[in-house]
């Protein structure tokens, strides 16, 4: 979090919030206004524990999605397979199984950028004075 923590209401409000679909109900269920929600949207620390909130709820949903890639890419290769399906549905699942490889490589480059800029970080972090 930012500078100063939230409060307990503050967090039940984010915690709402992720559900709620909307300020106005987020704000009704720990019984503040839209407006003091609004309010409490703009401080650094909410904004900063938002973000993280919704950043795991992203991260759950993707390990839910990795659950099933095993699944569905075998799916897509036997419709790949299937010599009794059109040849659009064929190419349909070859785009697919091409277009998930792809996604894979390159979240694997991305990664692996991340690390070396995360060396090249400390080190100037260590060769800093102070």
């Amino acid at each position: 979090m930012a500078n100063t923590p939230i409060s307990a209401r503050q967090a039940k409000f984010l915690t709402a919030l992720m559900t709620a679909g909307t300020q106005s109900a987020a704000a009704k269920t720990v019984g503040a206004t839209a407006a003091t929600a609004t309010g409490w949207l703009k401080q650094p620390a909410m904004q900063a524990e938002y973000l993280r909130l919704r950043r795991e709820m992203l991260q759950h949903g993707i390990a839910l999605a990795q659950k099933g890639t095993i699944v569905a890419v075998q799916r897509f290769l036997d419709l790949l397979e299937d010599h009794e399906l059109y040849a659009a549905f064929q190419i349909q699942a070859a785009r697919a199984i091409l277009d998930f490889a792809m996604k894979g490589t390159q979240l694997e480059y991305l990664e692996e950028i991340a690390r070396r800029l995360a060396v090249v970080e400390a080190r100037l972090e260590q060769e800093e004075p102070g």
